[in-house]
């Protein structure tokens, strides 16, 4: 089938957000990505629109637009259909995804007026100081470049942010003006400062796996990732200065319904208990072993708990609301 015989806007939304994505790519990615840009009206919680995207994902390899990946929860596309849906988001929605033989720098000014820019395998020697975006919604960069301090200044539409493989020594004091920012990913990103996250008023996602952090001031999160990010919380009880994350504040996130988190020593789980409510989806291992890499690709639930513990601790009934 041709992208030209798609009749539902969301489907040729979807479609050509599949476009810039990785080979075998993530389904929950693109989840991440559709929440971010508010694609689907009307639907309220996470599990709709992730139910949603599965289906459109579903659609999508039936049209023979999609592959299938190597797991039922990615998907891949042929690199000449990838090829033609770029074209066609450059033409007509003014997005720009730029190649390994591209540079930053001779692309700017097209930049400026883009709604969607990836610059995932362009060569970029420097960003500039400040860049005037007033239509960006989504913005991806991949690899080791300095962030100015107030690059995300003229940006103030952004929905969507990811970073991969950026070392940031402080956050770009700017990334406080983006008061529409629903999903940020850093991925595999130098983290030690994050208190700015605090300002960022409408953030639901975000997504900080292989990067480390200190506290998570933050309120109207739905979905949080830490998984391969940090695993060093401190431990209640211990009289010194607050120099780590406590698991304490996820307490402070009510609406969290989705947490992937790893806990190697138990006594830095709270008193009152870890497991305050019923979440829809999570990965939880308590002890020093983590999810084995080949059971966790294998594994289709979207709830999972290990426990290895040799400290006698009561998790009975948080555990029990957890799974209940």
């Amino acid at each position: 089938m041709s992208y030209r015989y798609l009749e539902r806007e969301e489907l040729k939304y979807t479609f050509l957000l599949c476009s810039i994505m990785d080979h075998d790519a993530a389904i929950e990615d693109l989840l991440k990505y559709c929440r971010g840009l508010g694609l689907f009206h009307g639907l309220d919680t996470m599990e709709k629109v992730r139910n949603r995207v599965l289906t459109l994902v579903n659609e999508l390899r039936d049209s023979s637009l999609l592959l299938a990946g190597s797991t039922s929860e990615s998907f891949d596309m042929h690199d000449v259909v990838r090829d033609v849906a770029i074209a066609i988001a450059s033409r007509e929605r003014r997005w720009l995804a730029l190649g390994k033989e591209d540079v930053f720098e001779e692309w700017k000014d097209t930049m400026r007026n883009s709604h969607l820019v990836s610059l995932k395998y362009a060569k970029v020697s420097q960003l500039p100081d400040e860049l005037e975006c007033p239509n960006l919604t989504f913005f991806f960069m991949h690899g080791f470049v300095e962030v100015p301090n107030n690059f995300f200044k003229g940006m103030q539409r952004l929905n969507v942010l990811e970073f991969d493989g950026t070392n940031f020594t402080t956050l770009p004091s700017s990334l406080g003006f983006l008061k529409t920012l629903c999903t940020l990913r850093l991925i595999d990103c130098g983290l030690k400062d994050i208190v700015i996250f605090g300002e960022l008023e409408n953030l639901e996602i975000l997504d900080l796996r292989y990067s480390g952090i200190e506290m998570l001031p933050l309120s109207k999160l739905e979905e949080l990732y830490l998984y391969d990010s940090f695993d060093g919380w401190e431990i209640e009880g211990i009289e010194n200065p607050r120099s780590k994350a406590s698991l304490m504040e996820l307490h402070h996130l009510p609406r969290l319904a989705t947490l992937e988190v790893h806990i190697p020593d138990v006594e830095a789980i709270p008193k009152d208990n870890l497991f305050l409510g019923k979440m829809e989806r999570f990965k939880i291992s308590i002890g020093y072993e983590k999810w084995d890499s080949y059971f966790d690709r294998e594994m289709k639930t979207p709830r999972m708990l290990k426990l290895e513990i040799n400290k006698s601790i009561d998790l009975v009934e948080g555990i029990y609301k957890l799974l209940s």
